[in-house]
């Protein structure tokens, strides 16, 4: 009769390699890529396995730093002739019914429409002031706007604005 005599142990653990980071406080935030590779070593064979992790961060110090931020503008859409025809221009003007807002126009617009969300005050002095008692010195506009200024609520107003300001009304 033959014997054998057989011992099973475990294999050793995986060794890895140590990764060595700052201290937190010092850390600014950065892309790191780390690879990791376990090798387990037995009497009969070898087996290597890779782990690959990824930690994503943001590209800027930690430190708060000021970033310009565009002033909303209120869009305007313009035509010279009635029915959105003739040369046309979408104009961009800044929000608020101050001196400052007001946004002059040629005096030769048939068409307008402001854009989503704006209600637009159109005047027939270069001002953006309301001078007539009666009211019949501007008209609000909101979107989709009017195609024919020849007849609105306030009658003709073809080729009579020279200012306009607008309020954005989803805020």
């Amino acid at each position: 009769m033959l014997f054998a005599s057989i011992s099973l142990a475990a294999p050793p653990k995986p060794s890895y390699p140590r990764l060595s980071l700052p201290k937190r406080d010092t850390i600014s935030p950065i892309l790191v890529t780390a690879t990791i590779v376990p090798t387990v070593t037995s009497q009969a064979t070898t087996t290597t396995s890779s782990v690959v992790s990824s930690i994503n961060s943001a590209q800027s110090p930690i430190a708060t730093i000021p970033v310009p931020v565009p002033e909303p503008k209120a869009g305007v859409y313009v035509c010279e002739d009635i029915n959105w025809g003739g040369k046309c221009e979408h104009k961009f003007s800044p929000l608020g019914s101050s001196d400052a807002d007001c946004t002059l126009l040629a005096g030769t617009e048939s068409s307008i429409g402001p854009d989503i969300g704006f209600y637009c005050e159109f005047y027939t002095n270069a001002y953006c002031r309301k001078l007539m008692n009666n009211g019949s010195d501007f008209l609000g506009i909101y979107y989709p706007g009017t195609a024919d200024l020849r007849s609105t609520a306030k009658g003709n107003m073809n080729d009579r604005f020279y200012s306009y300001i607008c309020l954005n009304m989803l805020s």
